[in-house]
């Protein structure tokens, strides 16, 4: 029986964005299953004590900044990652939701995901609209306006707030977060802490 990463994630962070570009390769590597759990990091936040970025210090933000432009240059993004997308922040709720929706379809739900992000942070677009999210999984090879449509469904709506519920209960407190075997992995730079889990099976 091959076991489970649970991966708890939002669409917009850009820590998830480079996460995900190596998360489903490492998985499948070991030959783990990923259970994508997409939430509301606002509500986490409210919960747990973090900050949205606007509210937090000018140091913080400034430090940000120098870490994302260096992940970029690790991952060698530099030719196609925008560091300042001009639709960052936008609401990833209905984003979000969409994956929900696809992952209840049997759909590639983690591939989905990183489609997703990929408009955020290369292709400049709002994730936020609708339209975006309908040609980014037709693009992807699914019915972009049926998940669309399923992401404002009850079924996708009572999924989002369980999902948040539950990575609160589990103690996440920032995105992406892992847990493999009980353990908790915070953050993309955790991922060769995650890799050397799963090599150990």
């Amino acid at each position: 029986m091959s076991e489970t990463l649970t991966y708890y994630m939002t669409s917009i962070s850009p820590w998830t964005y480079f996460g995900g570009r190596l998360l489903p390769s490492m998985a499948k590597d070991a030959g783990a299953d990923i259970d994508i759990l997409p939430v509301n990091l606002g509500k986490v936040f409210a919960v747990t004590g973090g900050l949205p970025l606007g509210q937090r210090s000018q140091a913080r933000q400034d430090y940000r900044m120098v870490e994302i432009k260096r992940w970029r240059d690790h991952h060698g993004l530099a030719a196609a990652m925008n560091v300042e997308p001009s639709f960052f922040p936008t609401n990833p709720t209905l984003a979000d939701r969409t994956i929900i929706a696809a992952k209840q379809t049997g759909a590639d739900a983690v591939g989905l995901s990183n489609a997703i992000m990929a408009c955020v942070w290369e292709k400049d677009l709002n994730i936020g609209e609708a339209e975006v999210l309908q040609d980014t999984c037709n693009g992807f090879g699914l019915d972009g306006e049926a998940l669309v449509a399923a992401a404002d469904g009850e079924a996708a709506v009572e999924q989002y707030a369980a999902n948040t519920q539950n990575a609160i209960e589990v103690g996440m407190f920032g995105a992406p977060w892992y847990i493999y075997k009980s353990e908790p992995f915070w953050g993309q730079d955790r991922l060769p802490l995650l890799q050397a889990a799963l090599d150990k099976g």
